[in-house]
């Protein structure tokens, strides 16, 4: 999935990221990444690796 890997993140996702960050703290990366990928509207962009 070439393409994915080129996609800028907008202020969208950057808000998404700082609002789940703040509610969750830096220690509790699973619980940011499960909720910007359930916040987002290409969560298949969102993934660990």
């Amino acid at each position: 999935m070439e393409a994915a890997e080129s996609v800028i993140w907008g202020t969208w996702e950057a808000l998404v990221l700082g609002g789940a960050v703040l509610r969750h703290g830096t220690a509790a990366w699973d619980a940011v990444a499960a909720e910007v990928r359930s916040r987002t509207l290409f969560p298949h962009l969102f993934t660990p690796e």
